[in-house]
């Protein structure tokens, strides 16, 4: 009869090593925060603009539409607005950036792949503005995905990027 009992007891003594194992697992999991870093990149062409000079800023509508992104970044947690250094660029993230308190930092459109990199080795919630050009070579850079031409007269488009660790998702919006 001992040795049944030592195998019972051996038994035991397995169940509960494996149950106190198992629980400071979970212990330990729950402690740990996720490794898994979620970030958005938004990007904007900019509003209407003026005609006329090289460098035009923003008509009336253009100056409504540039407010009008306020609200929708309100609650977007926006760590960084970017835009080229032309006017009308400029003045469509402005609104934005002074209801963030956030700067507007200028980048190169010519030196978008360079950009690129920058942006996703930050890891954060970032506005760009740009242009009918240069946002779509962007985009595709940034998560490479593909989206058709932006045309002269299109101010309404924003595009959505979204970063996991295991996926980007592109998202187009209507902003109108």
């Amino acid at each position: 009869m001992k040795p049944a009992r030592l195998n019972s007891i051996n038994s035991f003594r397995f169940v509960i090593t494996v149950l106190i194992t198992m629980s400071l697992m979970s212990v330990d999991a729950e402690q740990k925060p996720s490794t898994q870093v979620d970030y958005t990149i938004y990007l904007i062409r900019h509003a209407e603009k003026e005609s006329g000079t090289d460098d035009p800023g923003l008509t009336n509508k253009g100056k409504e539409r540039a407010k009008s992104l306020v609200k929708f970044f309100a609650d977007k947690n926006l760590q960084n607005i970017y835009s080229t250094n032309y006017k009308r660029t400029f003045q469509t993230a402005l609104p934005v950036a002074k209801q963030l308190s956030l700067d507007v930092n200028y980048y190169n459109p010519r030196e978008l792949q360079a950009f690129s990199k920058q942006l996703l080795s930050k890891k954060e919630n970032t506005l760009i503005v740009g242009h009918s050009n240069t946002t779509p070579l962007l985009i595709k850079y940034l998560s490479g995905k593909s989206v058709a031409a932006i045309n002269e007269n299109q101010h309404n488009r924003l595009f959505q990027i979204t970063i996991k660790s295991s996926d980007v998702e592109l998202i187009e919006l209507d902003m109108d």
